[in-house]
């Protein structure tokens, strides 16, 4: 078995022979001489964990998704003790002011890679929220101080899966795959929030071999935090993220950079209504991220845009020939298969419940309609001034964060004689 230079330089911490890399060698040393919980005397795994046993919880990475995790946890579970790890100081004392975080741990400028992983020795669960490519690397430290349940949040599951699957049972983590689906447009731990994750799909991709315990205990602390599970293979989650998310991403991002590359004079940033705006929402989120992401779903994702590609041309072929039919029988079966998609559950793309109001162009106008709703205490997070109204008719669009805001505030508006009504829900 070849280990990372990151991994061997842990064992050296622990004081483990440079000659003894025998995957149940090391466990036996670990696991039994130093008391880690969840291995018995020669080093092979004990039975798996219940949920009642967790009492310590530790997230690495205090981003989008590791910060909503921390804020649902602490909002949600009660009698948990938990350790936040991120190699941002500011960021972990902002979780400590807080009081998200019993504890932290700085991971940025150590010497010694696997240093501050031994904090989380104690902990039931481990959700590791850090960029793509460094989980794998990530799960293999933690797992030499700790012997619980570790989990990740990245949007690809098959390849980490399979680099796990690779590791000795002796010695392999008892990892369960993980990625909630549900994200916003915005990025880091500011934006991040207890109800990202509400009423959200959560995909659970068990390695080989986890325990139907472990995986009944990691399913059961992510209904609490308010996610919905649902277990899915490695595989079969990359090709469904890879066509509702990533796709989607990219072609966000085509279409909007296609339209930057005619718009020299900057009429088509003025006439972009909402149907370009909703469209395009979603490439301005965090370039960095969806450069790792797109790399690491590659080989997928490279299969999905084939085929996008080759329906692009297909309706060109269409527009060439002047086939009506074929056009509308392309719109229409969009129509239908959009028109099944729940509307109450929150997917990978958030939705965005927003209230569209017709006003006079008159001052004081906005004002009216902002006091109005605070005085009900439902609270806006955006709002647009539409000049351009192509298809929805609308000219002030209010973002709420709730579809029940949404419907109070249709209630409000309309009986202060506003024409209105809620859409994106």
């Amino acid at each position: 078995m070849v280990y990372s230079p990151q991994t061997r330089q842990i064992f050296n911490q622990w004081g483990i022979s440079r000659r003894i890399f025998n995957p149940r060698d090391i466990s036996r040393q670990i696991f039994s001489q130093r008391g880690i919980r969840g291995f018995s005397a020669d080093g092979s795994r004990c039975r798996g964990m219940r949920m009642s046993e967790v009492k310590t919880i530790g997230i690495i990475g205090l981003g989008l998704i590791g910060g909503s995790i921390l804020k649902a946890l602490r909002a949600r579970v009660a009698g948990i003790r938990i350790i936040a790890a991120d190699p941002r100081e500011d960021v972990l004392q902002k979780a400590l002011d807080a009081g998200l975080a019993d504890e932290t741990v700085l991971t940025a400028g150590l010497k010694a890679p696997g240093t501050p992983f031994q904090r989380f020795r104690d902990c039931g669960i481990v959700f590791v929220c850090t960029p793509v490519g460094s989980i794998v690397s990530t799960l293999q430290q933690v797992s030499v101080c700790c012997s619980g349940i570790l989990t990740d949040t990245g949007s690809t599951k098959a390849r980490i899966i399979k680099e796990i699957e690779a590791i000795p049972d002796d010695y392999r983590p008892r990892f369960i795959g993980g990625h909630p689906m549900a994200g916003s447009e915005r990025s880091g731990f500011d934006a991040s929030s207890a109800t990202l994750l509400e009423n959200a799909i959560y995909v659970l991709s068990p390695a080989r071999g986890t325990r139907e315990e472990d995986y009944s205990t990691l399913e059961t602390l992510i209904s609490k935090m308010g996610a919905l599970p649902l277990r899915l293979g490695g595989e079969e989650h990359d090709r469904s993220a890879g066509m509702i998310s990533h796709l989607p991403h990219v072609a966000a991002a085509c279409l909007t950079n296609a339209a930057h590359a005619h718009d020299r004079s900057g009429i088509l940033r003025s006439l972009a209504a909402g149907g370009f705006r909703d469209i395009t929402r979603i490439a301005s989120s965090n370039a960095a991220m969806w450069t790792e992401i797109s790399l690491e779903a590659g080989p997928v994702l490279e299969g999905i845009l084939k085929d996008y590609i080759l329906r692009l041309q297909d309706f060109k072929a269409a527009l060439a020939r002047r086939d009506e039919a074929w056009i509308r029988e392309f719109f229409e079966e969009a129509r239908k298969y959009r028109d099944t998609i729940p509307v109450s559950a929150k997917g990978i793309l958030p939705a965005v419940p927003e209230v569209w109001v017709d006003v006079e162009d008159k001052p004081g106008v906005l004002a009216h309609v902002t006091t109005l709703l605070g005085d009900h205490g439902i609270n806006i997070r955006n709002i647009h001034i539409q000049n351009s109204r192509e298809y929805e008719g609308g000219c002030l669009r209010l973002s709420v964060h709730s579809r029940e805001d949404g419907t109070q505030a249709v209630l409000v508006l309309t009986e202060a004689g506003y024409t209105c009504r809620q859409v994106n829900e």
